[in-house]
Parts: C-alpha cells; structure tokens; sequence
C-alpha cells in the first residue's frame, strides 16, 4: 500500500493532521518535564502548582482576542506568528537560572493556544460528510501515535542530556509543526462561516445544547487534571522514579488514547454518539488514578498510565460533540470557548492539586475520582434530557469494518 502523506484527508486535513501530531508530541515532552523543571529550579510543591495555574489568568484574555481578531487578520499568519512566540517562550525556559524566570515562559507559551479553536474550527470546513471520522484521525489518533513515540525518544533525550535536552526537543517538535501550519489555507474558513450569520458569546449562551457540552467540558477536564496535573512530582517523590523513567512510562497514556480513537470509529455507539463515548474514557481515566494511589509496582503504574489516556480522549470526544451538535454559526465561538473554559480548568487544577497535595500526596487521586463519577452522572443525565438535531454536515461517520 503506497504511503500517503495526508492519510486520505487531503492536503488541508493532512496539514492539520500533521500539526496537531507534532503538537502533541512537544505537549507529550513537555508536560512531564514542565512540573519536574519548576522544581529543580527551586520551587516548593505549593510555587510548582502556582506556576503551572498562571495560564490560567492569561489564557481567556488571548483566546477570546485571538478569536475576534481572526475575523479581521489573516489567520495563518497570526497562527505562525503565536506558535513561534509559545517556541520561544519554550527554548527560554531552558536556559532560566531560577523558576522566577519562568513567569516569562508562561506569558509566552499562552500564545500558542490560539491554534487549537482556529484548527478546530478549520476540520468541519473540509470534512464534509466525514467530520466524526476527521476528527478522530486529526484530533485523536494522530496526536495519540505521537504521544506513544515521543515520551520514548524523549526518555532517551533526557538521560543523555538531562531535562533542558528534553525541553529543547519540545521546542523542537513545536516547530516543526509550525511549518506544517504556514502552509494552510484559512480562506474557505471565512466562506464556510459567511454562509449563516456568525454567532455571538451571548447567542452561545443562549443555546442550552452547546452551552451545557460546553460547560460539562470544561468540569469534566477540572475533575480530570486536579489527578494528573502533579503525578510527575508524586512519582519522583512518593514512588521514587527518575525523570527519565516517568518520561518513558507516560508514554502509556497514548495507548489509551489510541484505544479509545480507535474505538471511536470501530464501535457503533461511540461513533454515533461521541458524548456518552466520554463516559467511558473518563471512568477509565479514574480507575487509571486510583491504581497510582494504591499501588507502587511498576507493571501497575505502567497499566495506569494506559487508562489515563482516557483523559486526552474525553476531551476529543467532548469536541466531536460539538460538531456534531452545535450549529455551523455557532462552531468557531463554541470551540474558542471550550478552549478558554477548559484551558482554564485545566491551568486552575494544579492549584487545588497542590493545596490537596501538601495535606496528602495521595488526596489529589481521591478527589478527581470523586469528581469523575459526578461528571459521567452529569454527562448521563443532560444526554437523557436531549442534545437536540446533529447539524446537517456533522452527522459522525458509522463504524468502519
């Protein structure tokens, strides 16, 4: 079979594909080192959960900007230009001398995030009829086979060159990504949303379907990052593992990922309905926390790693939902918006983390499965009251036999 280097998307969704791909691969680098980093720089476990939330303050200020200046600048180029911002922010925190400095990476790499809403928002433009499987591709299966390789590669990096090799190779892979994204097309994007008057905050919040998914989205990832945001600090501290070895083991989490994509466009229900998908993966997600509480084996902590995997696929999933339900005038808001509210839960949770982890280092595993069975009783619930029509071009591709 000859090899193609869109993956049968065409060339836009292939140049998304491959973005999105080496994004996560430099995320996959990064978010292990991140916390580690911060901390070999001097910083206490409380400063380390303060720094990783800073985002969180920046990120609604910049993706809320970034997503009505869209309308007015040419995207591509303000997409480049935020991503090699974020890559620099990256190559300086490599070289900072104490964690001080590194309020100016966390400024930069903000910058970065414009890219998620706008590539999100740039699928349903080319996907045609096939949205659910497009998504899966770009969004889940693609990211996951790059989270799966790189934490390898990147354990190698850092017991060869220590944790600024391992950063530095995260700048690396931002880049590279980057080239694929200067080469897209964003001018159909602006046909496709012409086509219905574009919608407002105000119209988003009017519209109970898209709101509720929204909302759910954003306390689900809360739940979900308030377990993993500080596992790299409990695994070196509590069950004593190198850098280099937790690197390696979080390569797990692609797996999961990859399980749940595939099970995405294999079985049947989880193709047609991507938001009680989401209950599977978060529920995985959580049995994934409460063996790293309990269990300090090896073989044990390595299955773990797989079932968190279920946290990066219940994000796609909640997106898919999206799609699927959200009205076209709708879609770019919608997507900003889950990029800010969940962002921001997701940059927040290392501080409730942190308050819990200084009580108990095992507290933060108990409150997110705690929070994990609330949000699939939340997610059964508002599913039972009705999500309303899928819109006309985002009906979720069948299962693939």
């Amino acid at each position: 079979m000859r090899f193609r280097w869109d993956i049968g998307l065409g060339k836009e969704l292939g140049l998304v594909f491959w973005s999105l791909t080496l994004f996560e691969a430099a995320y996959g680098t990064w978010a292990t080192i991140w916390p580690l980093w911060i901390e070999h720089l001097g910083a206490g476990i409380g400063t380390v959960g303060i720094v990783l939330s800073l985002g969180g303050f920046l990120r609604p200020i910049i993706l809320l900007g970034g997503s009505l200046l869209s309308d007015r600048v040419n995207v591509r180029w303000m997409l480049v230009i935020a991503r090699s911002t974020m890559v620099a922010g990256v190559v300086f925190a490599a070289f900072a001398r104490s964690w001080e400095y590194l309020l100016i990476t966390v400024f930069l790499i903000g910058f970065g995030e414009l890219v998620f809403p706008a590539l999100h928002a740039h699928i349903p433009v080319h996907a045609g009829e096939n949205i659910g499987r497009a998504f899966s591709i770009t969004c889940t299966i693609g990211p996951s086979f790059a989270l799966l390789v790189t934490p390898l590669i990147a354990s190698v990096v850092i017991d060869a060159f220590g944790m600024k090799g391992g950063i530095l190779f995260a700048a690396a892979l931002s880049a590279i990504g980057t080239l694929f994204l200067a080469q897209m097309n964003f001018s159909k994007d602006r046909e496709f949303a012409q086509d219905a008057e574009p919608g407002s905050i105000r119209d988003l919040v009017r519209h109970a379907d898209t709101r509720d998914i929204v909302i759910i989205h954003a306390l689900t990832v809360l739940s979900l990052g308030v377990g993993g945001m500080l596992l790299p600090n409990f695994l070196q501290d509590i069950r004593g593992l190198s850098p280099a070895v937790i690197t390696m083991l979080s390569a797990g989490s692609a797996l999961g990922t990859l399980a749940f994509g595939w099970a995405g466009l294999r079985i049947k229900f989880m193709a047609r309905e991507p938001f009680l998908a989401a209950i599977w993966s978060v529920s995985v997600t959580a049995l994934g926390y409460a063996l790293f509480a309990v269990s300090p084996w090896i073989p044990a902590i390595a299955i773990a790693y797989i079932c968190r995997g279920g946290f990066f696929a219940t994000w796609q999933f909640l997106i898919a939902t999206i799609g699927q339900y959200a009205p076209q005038r709708l879609q770019t808001r919608a997507f900003a918006m889950v990029e800010v509210l969940g962002g921001t839960a997701l940059s927040f949770s290392p501080l409730i983390a942190a308050g819990l982890y200084g009580w108990s280092a095992f507290l933060p595993f108990i409150a997110s499965v705690l929070g994990c069975i609330a949000m699939c009783g939340a997610i059964a619930w508002r599913y039972r009251r009705g999500l309303g029509e899928s819109t006309p071009n985002s009906e979720p591709v069948p299962s693939v036999t």
